[in-house]
């Protein structure tokens, strides 16, 4: 064949859509083997060591209440490196990003990794966090009510008129009936909290609010319209420390959590800078701007 034969075939081959088909795709696959995702390597190593064996074996015997055999804690071991495998296949694939459940899940690993340095509060400090706080342990006042009830169910627009009709009866020393009411005609001793669970804060609310050995009303709740007497009230007042000292533990192990990771948060933050909508933007700035709609 000649040259100048052979140059034009070579010229023929070079317009072949097929042949820059195959050079395109050689090079988008020598591009993604370098920089493309990738799993482990052939080489990677995972070392199952004494201690995570130790620490399959514990666990399993406090979920199994004994001791793991030979064949079961091999089988541990077995969904310990699956679960390695996969994990790391997983960070290599970039799975982890973008995914809101794992981004949650890190977040609230690094609040727990905070507070690890949080230590039991004393008898002292149980006591000096209950003094301090002594109106927040106090026991709440509460009261013991008889009410008439008026359904909207039944009458509609004149449960109203009608529980109001009641009162008139019952303050010139009558008689008057309401409907049936599913909580019955008295409440036990209650706190406002209580009442509001069973009634709607709002009742609730009036409730506490009215004098006592009296018929009042009509209030309405979400349940419908009642005539009110408070029967008995109990004004409440101070407790022994013995009395809430779990509760007066907790509080102050709560506090002690909840300042453990705003420390670290704020250790955190002051090594980003954040840029909302290209603005500069810090916490403080936020929480002294007024909200939008």
């Amino acid at each position: 064949m000649s040259a100048s034969s052979l140059l034009a075939s070579c010229h023929r081959w070079l317009r072949e859509p097929l042949l820059h088909f195959l050079i395109l795709g050689a090079l988008i696959f020598a591009i993604n083997a370098a920089f493309g995702p990738r799993g482990a390597t052939g080489n990677a190593r995972i070392d199952v060591s004494d201690a995570d064996i130790e620490r399959l074996r514990a666990l399993a015997a406090k979920q199994w209440n004994h001791e793991p055999a030979p064949p079961q804690l091999s089988a541990l071991v077995q969904a310990f490196v699956r679960e390695e495998i996969l994990y790391r296949e997983a960070l290599a694939m970039g799975l982890d990003r973008d995914d809101v459940i794992v981004r949650r899940r890190l977040a609230q690993k690094m609040e727990f990794l905070a507070q690890e340095d949080v230590h039991a509060p004393t008898d002292a400090e149980l006591h000096d966090h209950f003094r301090a706080h002594a109106a927040a342990y106090a026991a709440p006042g509460t009261v013991r009510i008889e009410q008439l009830f008026f359904s909207r169910e039944n009458r509609g627009g004149r449960a109203n008129t009608d529980a109001a009709r009641a009162l008139a009866e019952l303050l010139a020393g009558r008689v008057a009936h309401g409907d049936a009411f599913q909580m019955g005609d008295t409440t036990a001793q209650q706190s406002q909290a209580q009442l509001a669970r069973d009634f709607g804060s709002d009742f609730a609310h009036s409730v506490f609010a009215l004098p006592a050995g009296v018929w009042s009303g009509p209030i309405s709740s979400a349940l419908g319209v009642h005539l009110v007497r408070v029967a008995h009230r109990s004004d409440g007042g101070a407790v022994r420390f013995d009395e809430v000292r779990d509760r007066v533990r907790a509080d102050l192990l709560n506090e002690r959590v909840a300042m453990a990771r705003d420390r670290a948060f704020a250790r955190a933050r002051a090594r980003y800078t954040v840029e909302v909508s290209g603005t500069a933007w810090s916490p403080n700035a936020a929480a002294q701007s007024p909200a939008q709609p």
